[in-house]
């Protein structure tokens, strides 16, 4: 086990990282890093920012995304490796990097084979990631659903429909 008691999370205040800071303030120093609090993950300068909150002992979870734009947020990555290789870092990945085709039960030892290039980005960055940082937690998500979730998702359009019995 970890001792740790410092956990920075880029992307605090979107849907995951503002339940994921919710839960966690309690019991450990939440250090929230986000749009919200001015700091620009595009920006190299922002990083230098962060570096000195970081220790060895600091686990980082990385959240802050772009959605459909590959390019930044591989920039976003790029400048995150400048801090220290010896934190943890936490990934959030896709099971997409699975595939769909087979329609089987994946788990981690099933084969990698992106479809789409979502996929093929999200495990890009896995590998980037892993290659930077000494210590990585690739963690990969199916949907995620819950209260304040934006409605233009899948899960989303679901449940309406459901309720609105079409």
């Amino acid at each position: 086990i970890w001792k740790m008691n410092k956990i920075m999370i880029t992307g605090s205040s979107g849907f995951l990282g503002n339940k994921l800071t919710s839960a966690l303030k309690n019991k450990y120093q939440a250090i929230c890093i986000d749009k919200s609090n001015g700091l620009n993950f595009l920006d190299k300068t922002t990083y230098n920012k962060i570096e000195r909150n970081c220790d060895s002992r600091i686990i980082l979870i990385h959240l802050a995304f772009i959605q459909n734009d590959y390019d930044a947020n591989m920039k976003m990555l790029e400048n995150l490796s400048i801090l220290p290789k010896n934190i943890i870092l936490f990934f959030p990945s896709t099971v997409l990097v699975y595939g769909t085709k087979n329609n089987q039960i994946v788990t981690e030892d099933s084969t990698i084979d992106p479809e789409n290039e979502y996929a093929k980005s999200k495990l890009a960055m896995e590998e980037f990631v892993q290659r930077k940082f000494e210590k990585t937690v690739i963690f990969r998500l199916t949907n995620v659903y819950g209260n304040q979730l934006k409605e233009n998702t899948v899960i989303s359009r679901i449940i309406s429909n459901i309720l609105k019995n079409k």
